[in-house]
């Protein structure tokens, strides 16, 4: 036996059909004391009492909440696609980039390393300008007084 789905579905004309039967379903008032004046939708092929056929009959709203449950999950399922879509692009676009540094270091680790120049000490020359030679004697002179004031309150 087929199980059919939680509600009804609506037809390509908008109308609702059984889920089991797939026949347009039947709008019925209710006339019991409990849900009286309460509007429901029955297959047309249901007899009461007959245990042969299906016995879907449905509160209207509740039908109306679950065709709008699914409208919300198909929007949601389109956007999750949407965004699966932009999510892929964006992976292969990362491939691509990461392929080109691999492919780049490849080249760098292949390519024979440039020998180092060698230093000529000889011809080094060290140049200091009156500013550096300022710094230091200031520097210098500043630690003599510091250590003669040290030295005399050791005294």
């Amino acid at each position: 036996m087929k199980v059919p789905s939680m509600g009804s579905s609506a037809t390509g004309s908008g109308r609702r059909e059984c889920p089991y039967c797939h026949v347009p379903l039947v709008r019925i008032q209710s006339k019991q004391p409990t849900t009286k004046d309460h509007w429901f939708l029955t297959c047309p092929c249901n007899i009461k009492g007959d245990h042969t056929t299906y016995g879907f009959i449905c509160f209207e709203l509740q039908i109306e909440g679950l065709e709008a449950r699914e409208r919300r999950w198909q929007t949601g399922k389109e956007t999750l696609a949407d965004c699966y879509a932009e999510l892929k692009e964006e992976l292969q676009e990362l491939k691509q980039t990461m392929d080109s540094v691999v492919a780049d270091l490849w080249k760098l680790k292949v390519q024979p390393a440039e020998p180092k120049p060698e230093l000529d000490t000889k011809k080094c020359h060290i140049v200091l300008d009156c500013s550096v030679v300022s710094l230091i004697f200031v520097g210098f002179v500043g630690v003599l007084i510091g250590a003669f004031v040290v030295a005399v309150m050791w005294k």
